[in-house]
């Protein structure tokens, strides 16, 4: 097989074996690389230069053959794979590079409130409000559907929104950060459920009582 299509064929599959599992995930070419994420890197050529699952380091860069560390965190697959070729292109002629993610770190967020699990959970990429609220198990009967607020600790920043606008609206939903946190609030006042039962057995017992009279 010529090099050039084996070099296409490789890249593809590995490719493919990320991004189907993860259907619902925005594309991986917008996405924005952490740390903990993991890169096959493969220059079109030089099979010996090929880097299966290198992790981003602790710093943000990931290391590669017979060049300096390369700055990853923060940039999209587009934006690393020029990167790459420009720091190739000091010992190799016009180099190819193909980059694809091998795994992403989990990124973990919280749900607190009136939800049915709440509790820390994991996802592949930066979750909506309503990804985060249906994972918990969705609001339960309790929930104030207009006091959901989604806080950000690492920027310090509480932003509180309405459920039922955010749905009916055309814009993209809120996501959450790393380490992020949905509070849902509680409707205050009698609980029907718990309380009607109550009345309505109280007022059986009055009629009764006077039915003896």
């Amino acid at each position: 097989m010529p090099e050039t299509i084996r070099f296409l064929v490789v890249n593809l599959i590995s490719t493919m074996l990320v991004i189907m599992p993860m259907a619902s995930v925005s594309s991986a070419s917008e996405y924005l690389l952490r740390k903990g994420d993991s890169l096959n890197v493969s220059v079109m050529g030089h099979p010996e230069l090929m880097v299966p699952s290198q992790p981003i380091r602790p710093d943000g860069q990931i290391s590669l053959p017979m060049i300096a560390p390369v700055q990853v965190e923060g940039q999209s697959i587009t934006e690393v794979s020029t990167s790459v070729e420009e720091a190739y292109r000091s010992i190799l002629d016009n180099p190819r590079v193909l980059v694809s993610i091998a795994q992403y770190r989990p990124l973990r967020v919280t749900v607190l409130g009136k939800v049915e699990r709440a509790g820390s959970f994991d996802f592949s990429q930066a979750p909506t409000l309503v990804e985060a609220i249906a994972t918990a198990g969705g609001l339960d009967r309790r929930a104030d559907r207009k006091a959901i607020t989604l806080v950000d600790p690492e920027n310090q920043t509480r932003q509180t929104y309405d459920l039922d606008q955010l749905l009916a609206a055309k814009e993209a939903l809120p996501t959450l950060p790393e380490g992020g946190i949905v509070e849902v609030g509680e409707v205050w006042g009698p609980d029907v459920e718990v309380w009607l039962p109550l009345v309505t057995s109280l007022i059986t017992a009055v009629a009764f009582v006077r039915t003896w009279r």
